[in-house]
C-alpha cells in the first residue's frame, strides 16, 4: 500500500470503503467514497503502471466495474484514477 500513500482524497468526499486489487501483476487501490450526494467507486493505478496497459481492456477485464459505459478518468502527476459505477443517494 505503500506506493498508494500520496493518493490523498478532496476535503469534502468521504471514504466508505479502501482495498488493495490486483490486475494483471501490479496492485491497484480500490476506492468506493461518497461526494456531495453520490457514491462513486475509483480504481488507483500509479501513472508507471498504467503506461504497461490499454486502458479500455482494464476497463472490459475488471470483474469489479458493472456499468461499463459510464465511466470517467482523471490524472495528476503520479496516479492514474478510473471512477465507475455511480449512483446518487
Amino acid at each position: 500500500m505503500d506506493k498508494f500513500k500520496d493518493v490523498g482524497i478532496d476535503e469534502d468526499t468521504r471514504l466508505i470503503e479502501e482495498k488493495i486489487l490486483k490486475y494483471k501483476d501490479i496492485d491497484v487501490l480500490y476506492q468506493k467514497w461518497v461526494w456531495e450526494g453520490v457514491i462513486g467507486n475509483s480504481l488507483i493505478f500509479t501513472k508507471e503502471d498504467i503506461k504497461k496497459f490499454n486502458i479500455h481492456n482494464i476497463i472490459d477485464e475488471m470483474e469489479i466495474i458493472k456499468n461499463k459505459n459510464k465511466i470517467t478518468t482523471n490524472k495528476n502527476d503520479k496516479f492514474y484514477f478510473i471512477n465507475f459505477d455511480f449512483e446518487v443517494m
